[in-house]
């Protein structure tokens, strides 16, 4: 178990024995277990803007589908935790395979009366269609790349069904380091994903 996390749950052992309640000292706790549990890859490049050439880059799995259901729970390590299911339309990178259901967990949740809500959260809808950047953590569970920006939401319109994305630039210039996202079609995303995919080493 990773130290800091056995630490915090001492704390907070040491605590109930000696007060009677600290709601705001344990919901602060809540979210340091939870965000501590898969620092490297929930907190990843939070801090910046991540290229796509990054983002796929770093996914072990790029695949667009709808928002099948949801769920929260609470495990040892996590006190809330949001699973997410996605019937799969297709995969960019990764899994060759037919199964077309995956699914990925997130930080935080509600559960009853309990809530934890981590700042740059992404938010999933049931039947959202979008594309999402995944990798392995030490645990093995698929989670985000990049926290809020493995998520790339697919928009549409009466005139374009088929829908379009507005994904992050693929390189960022020094002369132009907060480039603005640009509108292109679902397949003009997935062959650039694809192109980045097959020239890395």
């Amino acid at each position: 178990m990773n130290p800091s996390v056995e630490k915090m749950k001492q704390i907070i052992q040491s605590n109930r024995a000696g007060t009677r309640h600290f709601p705001l000292f344990r919901l602060l706790v809540a979210l340091v277990l939870g965000i501590n549990l898969e620092t490297s890859t929930w907190a990843e490049s939070r801090s910046r803007a991540m290229t796509l050439r990054e983002l796929v880059g770093s996914a072990d799995l790029v695949a667009i589908g709808r928002i099948k259901s949801k769920s929260v729970d609470r495990t040892q390590d996590i006190p809330i935790r949001t699973t997410i299911e996605v019937d799969v339309e297709d995969f960019w990178k990764g899994l060759e395979t037919s199964e077309k259901c995956l699914t990925f967990s997130l930080p935080g949740g509600v559960l009853g009366e309990r809530k934890v809500v981590l700042t740059g959260q992404p938010e999933f809808g049931l039947g959202e269609r979008c594309v999402v950047f995944l990798k392995r953590s030490a645990t093995r569970q698929w989670v985000l790349v990049g926290f809020n920006q493995g998520k790339i939401p697919v928009l549409s319109s009466a005139e374009n069904l088929e829908g379009w994305v507005n994904p992050p630039p693929m390189e960022l210039s020094s002369a132009n380091p907060i480039e603005q996202p640009r509108a292109i079609s679902i397949a003009g995303l997935k062959k650039q994903v694809v192109a980045i995919h097959l020239s890395s080493p």
